[in-house]
């Protein structure tokens, strides 16, 4: 049984945010930042794709995925 000073005590409902529009901008900032990186991905040199161990063929893939896909 919930009482009067129960319900006054209780925490208030979680809003999504105060801002609705900021999951929006932390969104489209992430996803640019992805763009950016696959792209820089693309154009390394081959001795540093070695060095992070990937080959050509698969930085090529990466960075023709869109930028919304994580």
């Amino acid at each position: 049984m919930t009482t009067h000073t129960d319900l006054m005590t209780a925490s208030p409902p979680v809003r999504r945010a105060r801002r609705p529009w900021a999951w929006l901008l932390a969104w489209l900032g992430a996803a640019m930042d992805r763009r950016e990186q696959r792209l820089r991905l693309a154009t390394l040199d081959p001795h540093l794709l070695r060095d992070i161990g990937l080959t050509r063929a698969e930085a090529q893939a990466e960075a023709e995925h869109p930028c919304w896909r994580a």
